[in-house]
């Protein structure tokens, strides 16, 4: 599989409130986003070569390539809990082609293509209606895309085309 390099990430340490955030210019606790060059393919490339070609294999190959997808998934849905729970956002565009992974080894997954990220709404007990419908919305979005990378990690086919 050809390395891409030159893709951007959010680090995991994305949206944490920065320390001197009180003497910014808004007064009040910002959250910052951190940028970070990354190599690696996409989920989309990684499906193609490991799932949709390699169905021939005998049945403890199988197993290996099940497995190494099943291992894939739980870390993008790690990442995907990370920026919801720690940076309080919503990635808006998850596809398959927006996580970026190194499978050298142990996976690393960077989610990128955050152009249609967003922010969460502070949404206190206090407060429901309009901000926690929005906040379980964008989150929902999110997670039915994540149902859409997984269908096209373990088929190798994108489930937008017939």
């Amino acid at each position: 599989s050809k390395k891409l390099s030159g893709r951007c990430k959010a680090v995991r340490s994305m949206l944490e409130p920065f320390n001197g955030a009180k003497n910014n210019l808004l007064g009040q606790a910002s959250n910052i986003l951190l940028l970070e060059w990354v190599s690696g393919i996409t989920v989309r490339e990684w499906a193609q070569v490991h799932m949709k070609k390699n169905w021939s294999l005998d049945n403890t190959d199988k197993r290996e390539l099940v497995e190494s997808a099943i291992l894939l998934a739980f870390e993008i849905v790690k990442s995907l809990a990370y920026v919801h729970e720690k940076g309080k956002a919503v990635v808006g565009n998850l596809c398959a082609e927006n996580i970026i992974v190194d499978d050298v080894g142990k996976f690393d997954v960077h989610i990128i293509g955050l152009g249609s990220a967003s922010f969460l709404p502070e949404v206190s007990k206090k407060k429901t209606g309009n901000c926690a419908n929005e906040a379980l919305g964008s989150i929902r979005k999110d997670l039915q895309s994540l149902g859409e990378v997984f269908f096209e990690l373990f088929s190798g086919q994108s489930p937008h085309k017939r």
